[in-house]
C-alpha cells in the first residue's frame, strides 16, 4: 500500500468542504429550477393567446413558403435563414421574477 503524503485529518477537512460545496450547489439547482418553473408558467399564463395566433401566423406562412416553392419561386439563403428563424414561437422568459 502507497504511503500517505497528507494527514488523515486534512483528508477529511477536503470531504467535509467537498460535501459543503456539493449541497450548496445542490440547494442552487434546485432554487433555479423553482424559479424557472414560476417564470414558465408566469409566461404561459400571462400570453396564452398570443402563443396560439403566433403558432397559426407560423403555420400560414410555412403553407405559403411551401407554396412558392411548389411554383418554382426562388428563395436567396438569406430568405431561408429568415425564414427557418420564423418557426420561433416569439417566447420571452424572464428567468427570476421580480417577487422573488
Amino acid at each position: 500500500m502507497g504511503k500517505l503524503m497528507v494527514t488523515e485529518e486534512y483528508i477529511d477537512f477536503l470531504l467535509k468542504i467537498a460535501n459543503q460545496k456539493m449541497e450548496e450547489n445542490k440547494r442552487r439547482i434546485e432554487r433555479f429550477y423553482n424559479c424557472l418553473q414560476h417564470a414558465l408558467e408566469r409566461e404561459t399564463d400571462s400570453h396564452p393567446k398570443e402563443k396560439i395566433n403566433k403558432k397559426r401566423d407560423s403555420y400560414s406562412h410555412k403553407k405559403k413558403r411551401s407554396q412558392g416553392k411548389a411554383s418554382g419561386k426562388y428563395t436567396t439563403e438569406e430568405n431561408d435563414k429568415e425564414l427557418e428563424n420564423d418557426d420561433d414561437l416569439g417566447i420571452s422568459v424572464t428567468i427570476f421574477p421580480e417577487d422573488y
